[in-house]
Parts: structure tokens; sequence; C-alpha cells
């Protein structure tokens, strides 16, 4: 399938409205006789303009829509297949994920792009312990963030933290400890500025800087 560039379509659009145009005008004013109303003319060009702004209107709404829609770099089941292997082959506490819901949350600040995460909520099958995975699916290498025996409030602040564009600063936590085994565990929550946040950190410095000089 040839793909159009944007001079082509401009040639064909205009060809589109000009010649029945010109045509219209040349029999109406120079064919016919009588000569007919300039209002043959002006009401081709009033239909033209019309249909021109409705269908500009369309193709704006729908350009705004796909702007926002997630992207999506890594198809869900793919995400699913590598958290999959990941628990099964972790170096610390291997296990078998049996994944038993999986939802795709949006988040991110409203008006801005939001990030499409994979939320899986399953078990181990060593202990049956709850095990959630969220994983980003707007990038290729699929971050992923594990929760044990979390709960569904716990995931959902995780996938917010996730978040490209997050509505609100996650603070940096990191908890260790031994399971019941003797096996060290880990959970770290990053600390992520939003793009907002961070043109206005950099306003304010410049701000200040200015003050000082």
């Amino acid at each position: 399938m040839v793909k159009l560039t944007k001079f082509w379509w401009i040639i064909i659009i205009g060809s589109v409205v000009l010649i029945p145009l010109i045509l219209i005008l040349v029999i109406t004013r120079f064919l016919m006789n009588p000569v007919k109303s300039w209002w043959f003319f002006g009401g081709a060009l009033i239909f033209y303009f019309v249909v021109g702004l409705i269908t500009g209107i369309i193709f704006l709404i729908f350009k705004l829509r796909v702007k926002k829609e997630p992207k999506i770099e890594l198809e869900p089941k793919d995400a699913r297949a590598k958290a999959v292997y990941e628990l099964k082959m972790d170096e610390d506490n291997p296990d078998n994920f049996i994944v038993e819901k999986q939802k795709i949350l949006r988040v991110g600040m409203i008006g801005l792009p939001r990030t499409s995460i994979l939320w899986l909520k399953g078990k181990g099958s060593e202990k049956n312990q709850r095990i959630d995975a969220l994983i980003n699916l707007g990038d290729t290498k699929g971050e992923i963030s594990w929760l044990r025996g979390g709960t569904d409030q716990e995931s959902k602040e995780t996938a917010k933290g996730m978040a490209l564009n997050p509505s609100e600063e996650i603070v940096e936590e990191k908890i260790m400890g031994i399971d019941e085994f003797g096996r060290p565990t880990t959970r770290v929550t990053t600390k992520k500025a939003s793009q907002v946040e961070k043109k206005l950190e950099e306003e304010k410095k410049e701000a200040e800087s200015a003050n000082i000089i």
C-alpha cells in the first residue's frame, strides 16, 4: 500500500474542491443562457466550507484522543509470560507464579500522556502467598514491580509510582527484612517527580538565581 505524503494530500483535496467549483462557475456563468445567479457558486462555497469545518473538528478530536491514549510497547501476554519466567528464575526467592486475575491500569496526571500498567494478581505455589506484579507496558523492557503479601491499595499506589507523569510525588521507601525461611526480603518504592513538577522546580531555581544576581 502506497503511503501518500502531505504534498499529495494537498493536491488531491485541492483538486476535489477546486474542479467542481470551476465547473459550476463556467456552466452557470458562461455556458448557460440566461446566465444563472451567483448564488449557485456561492451555495457551493458555503457547502464546502461547512463540510470542511465539520471534517476539521472530527480530525482534531480524533488526533487529540490518539495523543492521550497510553502507549503500549509490550503486549500484555508477553508481559505476563515475562513475569512468570522472572519469578521462577529469581535467585533469592524463586517461585511458580499462578496468575488468578489481571487488568490494565491507566495511571498518570490528568491532561498528560498516561502510562499503561499491567496488574497481575495471583499467588506463589510454594506457600500460597499473595503475589502482585505491576508491569509497565509503555516500556519494551517491561519494568516489573513485585509485591508479596500486599493489598489492592498497595498495588494501586505502586502502579501510580510507575507512571511517566505521576499524579503525586512518590517518597522513596526501602524496607529490608527476613522471611520465615531466613531469606532476605527487600521492597523499594522509588521517588519520582512528574515532568510538570520538574519544570516548576527548574523555573523556581532560575528565579532564585536571577534574584541573587
